[in-house]
């Protein structure tokens, strides 16, 4: 990708930041057609189609995502979230649930997996995955810090949670300590 083509798409995540869709979209337009298939591209273009819902054409992305870059785990996030709105929360758990297993540094699939276990209703299983995104969260050093803490007080996928939220991965805090789910 040249330098034109990486400002346009970050610029394009910058609107995004600030819930710009559709200026989103146009900086998107002026990505050379090479740079079209870049996962960077196309992970835009996904997050894009599903603020308007278009479920299939997130699933169309997440694919060539995957496809250009098996690893990739904002891919198999979107690929997930593609499936739970077109099959159901089960079938979206069942697919990203074995990816947690192989991409164990994405705070974004552990926290994704606690939703869909809340929307399944499997409070403690949600609980976990939770926990492990918090701890994620908290140890990363970058901007993310308590990122994923402060959203899900708010993501309605979790509002059977919210309640518990504070207490989440603060136990014995201080010490390290491995969460095992399996």
């Amino acid at each position: 990708m040249n330098i034109d083509d990486t400002r346009y798409i970050q610029a394009a995540q910058g609107w995004i930041g600030l819930g710009l869709y559709d200026e989103a979209a146009n900086e998107l337009g002026n990505v050379s057609e090479p740079a079209k298939a870049h996962p960077e591209f196309l992970e835009v273009c996904g997050r894009i189609y599903a603020k308007f819902n278009r479920w299939t054409e997130c699933w169309n992305i997440a694919k060539a995502i995957l496809a250009a870059d098996p690893d990739n785990a904002m891919g198999h996030i979107q690929l997930a979230y593609a499936i739970e709105h077109l099959k159901g929360a089960r079938e979206a758990y069942d697919y990203l649930r074995p990816v947690a297993d192989k991409i164990t540094d994405s705070i974004t699939i552990f926290y994704s997996l606690a939703c869909f276990n809340c929307k399944l209703g499997w409070f403690d299983e949600a609980r976990k995955w939770l926990e492990i995104s918090f701890e994620m969260s908290e140890a990363d050093d970058s901007e993310y810090g308590l990122f994923y803490r402060n959203w899900a007080l708010d993501d309605p996928d979790l509002e059977p949670l919210w309640g518990e939220i504070g207490r989440i991965g603060r136990r014995n805090s201080g010490e390290n300590r491995r969460v095992v789910l399996w």
